[in-house]
């Protein structure tokens, strides 16, 4: 990994973004700006420190064609709280 440890909200102005491939970092929080990218069809994100993700990323991975990777135990604790 990078040892990235966070994601700018200005992700969320990469309007033509399909994929993003963060795996393997530091990232704790995924920031809501993400809801933004109507266009992200491949999430990658395993391998993190997640403890947060936003409702419009839960959302867009139930009603769109998003494939998002590494963070379904995230998104469920998110739905029913809970541990992953």
């Amino acid at each position: 990994g990078n040892h990235i440890r966070r994601i700018a909200k200005e992700i969320g102005q990469l309007e033509q973004l399909e994929e993003l491939c963060i795996f393997s970092n530091k990232i704790v929080k995924i920031p809501e700006e993400i809801g933004q990218l109507s266009r992200l069809r491949e999430l990658y994100a395993s391998n993190n420190r997640i403890k947060e993700i936003p409702k419009e990323l839960i959302i867009a991975a139930f009603t769109s064609t998003a494939v998002v990777v590494g963070l379904v135990g995230y998104i469920l604790k998110g739905l029913f709280g809970g541990n992953k």
